[in-house]
């Protein structure tokens, strides 16, 4: 017998914790996040001493948070919003 997937709250919106299951068991998946491991555990990962200086933003402190504000940070800047 096979229960329901349970639901995850994930940022205020809910999805099935076993949706990517396969892409999390891929080898490459298993080597950069140190096994397979839950996204709360992924989202909730301290920054590391070596994500902090130039470039990196010290008011968030979770490494996923760091990452994707380095990724994010050029483009946010260059953006020019308009009113209509």
């Amino acid at each position: 017998m096979r229960l329901a997937p349970a639901l995850v709250p994930v940022s205020g919106i809910r999805m099935q914790a076993d949706r990517f299951r396969a892409e999390a068991r891929e080898p490459e998946h298993e080597l950069v996040l140190g096994g397979v491991r839950p996204l709360a555990a992924v989202l909730a990962e301290p920054a590391r001493a070596d994500e902090a200086g130039a470039g990196w933003e010290a008011a968030e402190s979770t490494r996923f948070g760091r990452y994707a504000c380095r990724m994010w940070a050029g483009l946010l800047a260059a953006e020019q919003v308009t009113e209509r």
